[in-house]
């Protein structure tokens, strides 16, 4: 301190009067940390070498941080993707059992079998209308009035016509389809209109409101009426 106060006494215009040799001992210190002083000797770090700062660092950190959360992600990731491959290897060698059963059915004649004394059939997808005389009525069977083929047994029938269709074989062995009601009728995707006649083939769809039944006809039997 004695250095700091003889510093004191002689420059008395340059130091405030109550600064004290303590005080000024700290503020020499302080410079000193901080590299201030005219007699220190700072090393220059030479460009291209790697030092790391303090924003380095945290960066560091940072990026530490990010692989342990991806490391975590890819773990998920990976643990879906096993489960998601057995489900699908699952799925295959169940697909692979069904295999000839579906061959079976596949391989089964196109042909359908009639009942003895069956003209035609009308498949829908809950009932099967089978055409045992010349004429058949198609419709929506209700308390006064009766229809051969009642589409309320496919499904809900409000929007048919109680005497939708009347089906015929005629003479020459030909079936045909007239149109009684207010709604289109589509054969094989064409309208026939109500009052309109038009002549059925094996396997055309015939499709009225929401209901689609496919028409599949015993030529043999159609044949041996002529």
């Amino acid at each position: 301190l004695e250095t700091f106060q003889k510093v004191l006494a002689d420059n008395p215009a340059v130091f405030h009067p109550c600064r004290s040799a303590t005080s000024l001992h700290h503020h020499w210190v302080l410079m000193g940390h901080y590299s201030l002083l005219s007699d220190q000797h700072v090393d220059v770090v030479p460009p291209g070498d790697n030092v790391v700062n303090f924003s380095d660092a945290e960066d560091l950190i940072n990026d530490i941080e990010l692989m342990k959360q991806r490391d975590v992600h890819d773990e998920a990731l990976s643990q879906e993707s096993m489960l998601s491959d057995r489900h699908a290897k699952l799925e295959i060698r169940n697909l692979e059992e069904e295999l000839p059963v579906w061959r079976e059915i596949l391989d089964l004649p196109d042909i359908p079998q009639f009942e003895p004394g069956v003209l035609a059939i009308l498949k829908g997808r809950v009932v099967q209308f089978m055409m045992r005389t010349n004429e058949v009525s198609i419709g929506r069977s209700s308390a006064t009035s009766q229809v051969t083929f009642d589409l309320s047994l496919e499904g809900p029938a409000f929007k048919i016509s109680r005497t939708q269709a009347t089906l015929r074989l005629t003479p020459e062995g030909v079936f045909t389809i007239k149109n009684e009601g207010r709604r289109p009728i589509y054969i094989g995707g064409n309208a026939i209109v109500t009052g309109e006649v038009t002549q059925l083939q094996h396997n055309q769809v015939l499709e009225v409101a929401t209901f689609s039944l496919l028409i599949l006809i015993n030529q043999k039997l159609a044949s041996s009426k002529n």
